[in-house]
């Protein structure tokens, strides 16, 4: 039986023609982007990440020559304003593509930019006309939505450090097979062995854009808030939340949120407010208030976890979230506004419930599911669920609804599924072979770091940027 994609990510994206708000469910799998209007049984439009471009050709070759098979592109982020038909997809050559919905829903490039290091998150500021894009490395970096072309003056000097770094010999290592005797070093060696034949290359960035900060860690997720004037939040492999000013003043640091004694991998700032919460390796989640950069509470995740009998992933069952995000809601009686932030994490089929008034904790629930999950987004009236399902047999989307139950919100089986996700459950994505997938979809616990490591993990590891497997699509 062929293997199919599972739709590693979801979004909405919101477009006004003459008035009138359309609304699209968008949808990945492996390199293709597909467009659903979500109140309409059909596939509007379809964007594919396709072959490397032609700079890596040196990497093409040895992939045919090693695998008999041209690289494929996958998506990895898909980062998009609800309320605004731009949008940014990264694929797992390090580019960032823009791409727009016109009136028909039909998906265009405006652009498509190669970063230095590959970005490990995304923010699109529409309002602002920019994208905040941080990559695994610590930096973060500001480019323009719709990209401008840099001065002749900035292309010549890329163009002369280029030819100065090719000029380097290549790297030779000291050791070979006979003074090496353990396995470790024999897998260094390996790769020390593969950096005389390809000289590491710096991608130079031949289009506008400004560094706004850097972490000395891994970066491992960023978002913005517009309050106090507007401050950009980052989390690291090394345990900080740092809070610093928004641009021009982005190297300035207003403070850091200390608590967290493991590798934070998602933040979620809460609408209309100065919370924000956190997850990662720790077995809790953390609210915090990023003004005064203080720990308001926590939520015992793993524990909640255990209490509702739900397995955990490893010998050491630890927990690693992977996903989280923040719906508003307003309750009718009384009539206070409340939060419920959706929790995932890594192999754990569960979906956690969080509601939340003001900086006070309603209720926690607890949904388990059959399959794990991968992905959610918020409609109007419920959630839709991306899970790891690789084949025909079942649904790869599923449709839950919001009911509370003792001021907290639960999720419930939608009755009738609508269209766009129906539509989307039939379209099939094959897979030439699955090797690979499961560290494409689960690198999130690599971020933990390993006694004997020397706190640190390496590249083809983490985010899986040099891995040498490659996942092929039809």
């Amino acid at each position: 039986m062929a293997m199919i994609w599972p739709y590693s990510n979801i979004s909405t994206v919101q477009t006004i023609v003459q008035g009138k708000r359309e609304r699209y469910l968008l949808a990945t799998a492996g390199a293709r982007l597909l467009v659903t209007s979500v109140d309409k049984k059909r596939i509007v439009s379809e964007w594919n990440a396709y072959q490397v471009p032609e700079e890596d050709s040196r990497r093409v070759k040895r992939q045919k020559l090693e695998h008999d098979a041209p690289r494929v592109t996958n998506i990895i982020l898909l980062a998009v304003n609800q309320l605004h038909k731009d949008f940014v997809v990264v694929t797992d050559n390090k580019y960032l593509h823009v791409l727009s919905l016109d009136e028909f829903g039909k998906v265009t490039e405006s652009s498509q930019r190669r970063m230095p290091k590959r970005p490990c998150a995304v923010k699109v500021l529409p309002t602002e006309g920019l994208i905040l894009c941080a990559d695994k490395f610590g930096d973060v970096y500001s480019l323009p939505l719709m990209p401008e072309p840099e001065q002749a003056g900035n292309d010549e000097q890329t163009a002369a450090q280029t030819a100065v770094q090719a000029e380097q010999p290549t790297f030779a290592p000291s050791a070979t097979e006979l003074t090496v005797h353990t396995q470790r070093n024999r897998r260094a060696l390996e790769n020390q062995q593969r950096q005389q034949i390809f000289t590491k290359r710096k991608d130079a960035m031949d289009f506008k854009h400004e560094l706004l900060l850097g972490h000395i860690s891994m970066l491992t997720d960023l978002t913005y808030v517009r309050s106090n004037g507007g401050r950009i939040i980052t989390a690291d492999r090394d345990e900080h939340i740092r809070v610093s000013r928004a641009p021009p003043q982005a190297h300035i640091i207003e403070g850091f949120c200390w608590g967290h004694t493991e590798f934070i991998s998602k933040l979620c700032p809460i609408p209309d407010s100065t919370l924000l919460v956190s997850g990662g390796g720790d077995d809790w989640l953390g609210i915090w208030d990023w003004v005064t950069c203080e720990l308001q509470d926590k939520i015992e995740l793993k524990q909640t976890l255990v209490n509702s009998y739900v397995k955990l992933h490893g010998e050491k069952e630890t927990v690693a979230v992977s996903k989280m995000m923040c719906l508003p809601r307003m309750k009718r009686r009384p009539a206070t506004s409340t939060n419920m932030i959706f929790v995932l994490c890594e192999h754990v089929n569960a979906i956690l419930t969080v509601t939340l008034e003001g900086d006070r904790l309603l209720g926690l629930h607890v949904m388990k599911t059959e399959e794990t999950p991968l992905d959610f987004i918020g409609l109007s009236d419920g959630l839709v669920v991306s899970f790891d399902v690789r084949t025909s047999s079942k649904q790869r989307l599923l449709e839950y609804t919001f009911e509370e139950q003792n001021y907290t919100t639960v999720l419930k089986l939608r009755d009738n599924t609508r269209d766009a996700v129906t539509k989307l459950n039939e379209e099939k994505t094959t897979m030439h072979k699955e090797k690979g997938l499961d560290e494409f979809l689960y690198y999130v616990e690599n971020f933990r770091k390993r006694v004997g490591a020397g706190g640190r993990a390496s590249e083809d590891v983490v985010n899986g940027e040099d891995a040498e497997e490659v996942l092929e699509v039809s």
